[in-house]
């Protein structure tokens, strides 16, 4: 590949995506298909204005047609024709209750859909014109329906999100606990019942499993308003699960 101007002089390049409408011009030189985002020119140029980032697929893939929706996953998969209503489905309503829940009114579903599989890697990424989702190795497109609240939080709340976290480590506590909340609000059957991603330091272990303890003791709305506010302040406790314990306490005096 060759990239050409992908970030103009006066845009700071940064790992996290950006909302900023960015030119992007691509060349392309090889005998394998590809796909992007991108509009096509001849002799393998491609340009566009897009926010969020541009997509490259190399190899071969299909493209279905789903009323309005365009989805494009690789050759190698089954048809996803007779399950696609279903994933459909949830995929919105996992989007409509993340969205209302964080007052996200820029990220609605885009019209164009990407589905890939890269090894065991679940991640999403919304630009203007497309979203792309990175399951985990599939057999059919059904059997992935358990994952979308999980590999579509990236895409909301942490793939454009430019604050300065100091550890990870609570986002994927975080990020386990809502995807759990997320399923039951819109009816989907997983074994999952319980956080599994973050392992706390040994000497904090039995204050995080009293947290979730007692976060599961909380009624559902009082769930989804401290996930809420510990998203809001993620940036002033990710350091410290005894700052997250701490906000969590004082959260629950609140609402007594």
């Amino acid at each position: 590949f060759t990239y050409i101007n992908v970030y103009g002089d006066a845009i700071k390049s940064l790992s996290m995506q950006s909302k900023k409408i960015i030119h992007y011009n691509l060349t392309f030189n090889g005998e394998i298909p590809i796909y992007t985002n991108l509009h096509s020119h001849r002799n393998g140029t491609y340009s566009g204005d897009v926010s969020g980032g541009i997509t490259v697929i190399a190899g071969e893939i299909t493209k279905k047609k789903f009323g309005r929706q365009e989805v494009i996953y690789p050759n190698s998969w089954s048809d996803i024709s007779k399950d696609w209503q279903v994933y459909e489905k949830y995929l919105i309503e996992v989007n409509r209750e993340i969205r209302d829940m964080f007052h996200l009114n820029d990220m609605k579903l885009p019209n164009k859909i990407v589905l890939v599989s890269p090894n065991w890697e679940l991640n999403s990424y919304l630009s203007s014109d497309h979203l792309l989702i990175q399951h985990e190795t599939l057999l059919n497109i059904s059997s992935a329906v358990k994952e979308i609240p999980e590999v579509f939080i990236p895409a909301l709340l942490w793939n454009y999100d430019q604050r300065t976290l100091s550890s990870y480590e609570q986002i994927f506590a975080f990020n386990d606990i809502l995807s759990i909340y997320i399923r039951d609000k819109v009816k989907i059957k997983s074994p999952v019942s319980a956080p599994t991603s973050a392992e706390p330091p040994y000497s904090t272990q039995k204050i995080v499993e009293q947290f979730y303890k007692q976060f599961y003791d909380l009624s559902e709305k009082q769930q989804k308003e401290f996930l809420v506010l510990w998203y809001k302040e993620m940036s002033n406790v990710s350091d410290s699960w005894l700052k997250t314990v701490k906000l969590f306490q004082g959260f629950r005096e609140r609402v007594k």
